[in-house]
């Protein structure tokens, strides 16, 4: 038996799984948590209610060390890859938010210190997380079928 994902009290969007020792699973709901499991066995261990709005999407670091979550509110944390304290807000200069409309996706670059996000304000964003700033902006169109539901920074490729 592998554990029981549980906690969340409405449809869960998003699944990642720590692969470093201790392991972990996290996932990320429309109730808009952030639910912790440590395994296996699978078991609850920690819930973060720090976004407003659904949690789209949650991703660990290569290492483990950093967890993201990005959430419909267009609010993009960070936190402890362990213990899932809240570390950080990742926050566009001059705005109380990272994106002006919800964040679907993010991805971590390869050397799990910078990270790609993907909106559905027409953008895509790089983050430097070690010092929370946007370094560059990817402007995709102005068309509502511009808005970015996924990306994926592979080695040295970024794909929305």
């Amino acid at each position: 038996n592998l554990g029981t994902i549980s906690g969340h009290t409405k449809v869960c969007l998003s699944v990642d799984y720590r692969q470093q020792r201790p392991y972990a699973i996290v996932t990320g709901g429309e109730d808009m948590t952030l639910i912790q499991h440590k395994g296996p066995p699978f078991k609850y261990n920690h819930t973060c209610n720090l976004h407003k709005n659904f949690v789209n999407c949650v991703r660990y670091n290569n290492d483990g060390s950093l967890l993201a979550s990005a959430g419909t509110d267009g609010r993009i944390l960070i936190y402890d890859g362990e213990n899932v304290e809240f570390k950080s807000e990742l926050l566009e200069e001059g705005m109380q938010r990272a994106h002006d409309g919800g964040v679907y996706a993010v991805s971590w670059s390869p050397c799990g210190t910078k990270l790609l996000s993907a909106s559905a304000d027409k953008t895509c964003k790089i983050w430097n997380t070690t010092d929370n700033k946007c370094e560059t902006v990817f402007n995709m169109g102005s068309e509502i079928n511009d808005q970015q539901l996924g990306c994926l920074w592979l080695k040295d490729n970024m794909i929305s």
